[in-house]
């Protein structure tokens, strides 16, 4: 085997071969020179039998020059894969080396299998001269669809081996082909056939995700069709938002989809353009007609993933108005519970004034009964007598002891009390001055103490300022002076144009 300048036993080192859990699929199909039907074989393989296969002739009962060529392809089902450091392949080391050899495929493909990353590239050989191409589109998440495969010129045969882990795509790349036995003498029609699978599955997700903006455009009641008539069917903004994203992944998968089917397409197209085999005389007339046909299914194919491209960014559009209706039916809810929230406060505001009212009333009956309640209390203290013979005085010889030490105790209560309400008040304009001056920016230290090191010429806002700083400012620059600067409380600027600060 050919390494073709790569490593091959270094490149199959990297590989994580497993056993096969599923047989492997085939298909033949023999086009002949006459015109008649072309011969097709499907069937399964397992592991222990594909190298008999594989070592069978390409026609053993018809006559090798009765075949203007044909195709033998091997696919193969693997599961769905998780995230891998090592790339991996669901069939035994011997077998596949096996495959690589007796089909000459390009060897290339085992360095494209450890990287995640698209890949189409085309490969000419000599002896026997030879085409090779490998397709290996974005896998997305976890599904993929490989394809490598080689034409020989001499026979017109085309061998390959498909890898994919979807499952629906061996039975329906299988009727493709079948289907398409007449052109299977065409170096193209591998790739043809994967491209319309692909473009089979993006017309399947953008059936999903319309199917999803309609569930969506339901639940809002914003349907895009006029004559769509829904009403807002919300259980949750979790789930609406759970339905967007699910939206959003079907559009990310829908645009990777088209771009990996653009790619592939322009690769069809680079690779009909630069065939420079020339065709043999005798199969010059079949072969003008399948290349027609290879021909006018790549125009359709293409037309279908422009359009595609066109229907996708119609879905981005579609859900970012739905997003936005998303947030307008929050904000209208929002705007509900806020007033629901005003109704409360008006509702506590109500209580709290009516217990104010209850208050008020509690304050003026005690107020009224103070009076009273103080002569009665004054009078009923024994520094009266009022049991005293006529001539005798009513007060108690020690009623001036009350009044000593009532006075007093009342001063010091009131000069108390003013005291602490002065030193409130001035803490409160402190702490109001720390706020607004917090507000406009952390004032500068220099001007918090006074203006000493201020550069030379300097434009500041007198509004960063202390008022300590801004009379001392104020007492250094004297009156305005247009050679010095000036200083405008009202205006908010202080200027220096020459004046050095000490």
């Amino acid at each position: 085997m050919t390494s073709y300048d790569y490593n091959f036993h270094h490149q199959l080192e990297r590989i994580h071969f497993l056993k096969a859990e599923t047989p492997l699929r085939f298909i033949e199909i023999r086009n002949f020179k006459d015109g008649r039907e072309p011969e097709v074989k499907t069937g399964k393989l397992y592991e222990d039998e594909i190298p008999q296969w594989l070592a069978e002739q390409e026609s053993t009962s018809i006559p090798q020059e009765d075949c203007s060529g044909g195709l033998r392809l091997l696919m193969h089902i693997g599961p769905q894969e998780v995230l891998n450091f090592l790339p991996t392949v669901h069939m035994s080391k011997s077998v596949f080396v096996t495959v690589l050899e007796a089909f000459s495929l390009p060897l290339a493909f085992l360095e494209s299998l450890s990287k995640d990353a698209g890949q189409h590239a085309r490969f000419h050989r000599q002896n026997p001269e030879r085409m090779e191409y490998i397709i290996k589109p974005l896998s997305g998440v976890v599904q993929y669809t490989h394809g490598l495969c080689s034409y020989v010129h001499g026979t017109g045969f085309t061998y390959g081996l498909l890898r994919t882990n979807f499952t629906h795509a061996v039975p329906e790349l299988t009727r493709n082909l079948q289907s398409s036995s007449t052109s299977a003498s065409h170096p193209m029609l591998v790739p043809i056939v994967l491209a319309e699978w692909q473009m089979s599955r993006l017309c399947s997700i953008s059936f999903r995700t319309n199917a999803y903006l309609f569930r969506i455009e339901d639940m809002t009641g914003h349907p895009v069709i006029k004559d769509r008539k829904s009403e807002p069917k919300i259980d949750s903004h979790r789930d609406l938002t759970l339905q967007l994203s699910r939206v959003s992944y079907q559009i990310s998968a829908g645009e990777l989809f088209t771009g990996c089917l653009t790619e592939l397409c322009n690769f069809i197209t680079e690779s009909l353009d630069s065939m420079r085999l020339p065709i043999p005389e005798k199969q010059l007339q079949l072969s003008q007609r399948a290349d027609q046909i290879i021909h006018e299914r790549l125009s359709c194919i293409m037309s279908s993933a422009r359009h595609a491209k066109l229907k996708f960014t119609m879905y981005e559009k579609r859900t970012q108005f739905q997003l936005s209706t998303i947030y307008n039916l929050i904000a209208q809810k929002d705007r509900v519970l806020n007033m629901e929230i005003a109704k409360d406060s008006k509702s506590i505001a109500s209580a709290s004034r009516r217990d104010s009212a209850s208050m008020k009333t509690i304050a003026v009956l005690t107020t009224s009964f103070l009076p009273a309640t103080w002569v009665s209390s004054f009078f009923s203290m024994p520094l009266f007598n009022w049991d005293a013979a006529a001539g005798e005085s009513v007060l108690g010889d020690r009623f001036w002891v009350y009044w000593t030490l009532t006075l007093p105790l009342t001063v010091v209560v009131m000069a108390s009390w003013w005291t602490w309400m002065t030193w409130r008040e001035r803490r409160n304009l402190v702490e109001d001055q720390r706020a607004r001056e917090m507000g406009a920016g952390p004032p500068d230290e220099r001007l918090e103490h006074g203006v000493q090191g201020l550069p030379y010429k300097f434009s500041i806002s007198t509004h960063d300022l202390a008022p300590s700083a801004f009379n001392d400012l104020r007492r250094r620059l004297g009156r305005p002076n247009p050679e010095q600067g000036f200083l405008d409380k009202d205006e908010g600027m202080i200027e220096s144009h020459g004046i050095e600060l000490a």
